[in-house]
Order: C-alpha cells, then structure tokens, then sequence
C-alpha cells in the first residue's frame, strides 16, 4: 500500500496534524477544570455552528467534546492559577481544535479519493495500529493519559473511515 501514489505525503499531513492537535489538546485539558459547563458554552459560542460550517459532524463533535469533558477530573500535574479568566483562551483553543480537525479530515477525504482509484480498501491495519501507538507515546511525553488519547483517536479514526467509505461507495 505504500506504493500508492500520493498517500505518503498525505499520510505525513495526518501526522503532523495529529502531532499538532496532540500539543492543542495537552493545552486545553490544563484550563479545562476552569470551564463551565461545555455543551452549553459550546452552544452559546457557536462553536457547533462553526464545527457544522467546518464539515464535522454534530455527533461527531458531541462525541469529542464529551472526550475533553473526561479530562476534567484527571489530576493536574501543572496546574493553572485559579483566579485566570480563560474563557478566550479556552474558546481559541476549541475552535484551533476544530480548524486542525477539518484539515485532518480534508485529507482523508483526499485519501480516500486516491484509495478509490487505485482499489485500496479504507482501513489499512498496520497503518492504524503504527499511528495509535505512536500518538499514545506522544501523549505521555505531552502530560496526557494514553488511554484517553487512545479514545480520542478511535473516534477520529471512525469518523475518517466513515468519510473515506462514503467516497469509496
């Protein structure tokens, strides 16, 4: 599968976007104890119309965002100062998030478009498992738990296989 044309620079666009989105969620899980409650703040801030306007997908979204509510009450080896107001920095962050993703997922669907011409089935195993265990290293050096990040990146990878199968049909 290597030897499709175009997939290797694509696949380090994944990589280097997920490195990226790795250093924005380490980020926002050290505000996250500050923050409201998010669906509602989401709501208010539009962040699901944004999402919408980006292509993610509302369940999509909802099923990320209850991952970052996880880290909430995960202890907080850094923590922040409590009388910091980071409402703007939290937002920015959200929406970072969602810039990153829609990218990530814009190169799926670009990878799906070249699986499609040359036959190659949506999920290369070997691929998977590579990435998954490389983000897991990656969010241990990063202050984050591996098993969440484990989550997190099989509901990210669900959403790309169901955009690259909808190419693929």
């Amino acid at each position: 599968m290597s030897d499709t044309p175009g997939l290797g620079a694509y696949r380090k666009t994944i990589d280097h976007l997920d490195r990226a989105m790795m250093c924005l969620l380490a980020e926002r899980c050290r505000m996250v104890a500050w923050a409201g409650e998010r669906t509602e703040a989401w709501e208010e801030l539009g962040h699901y119309e944004q999402g919408s306007n980006l292509n993610l997908g509302r369940s999509f979204i909802d099923q990320f965002g209850a991952l970052l509510d996880e880290a909430k009450d995960w202890p907080n080896t850094d923590p922040l100062e409590q009388d910091q107001d980071f409402g703007a920095s939290l937002y920015t962050l959200d929406l970072t998030l969602f810039l990153t993703l829609s990218e990530r997922f814009k190169t799926v669907r670009r990878i799906g478009r070249i699986k499609r011409i040359y036959q190659v089935q949506p999920l290369d195993s070997a691929r998977w498992d590579s990435l998954l265990q490389a983000r897991r290293q990656q969010a241990s050096g990063l202050g984050l738990d591996p098993d969440w990040t484990s989550r997190l990146f099989e509901t990210i990878h669900e959403y790309a296989l169901e955009l690259e199968g909808d190419i693929q049909s």
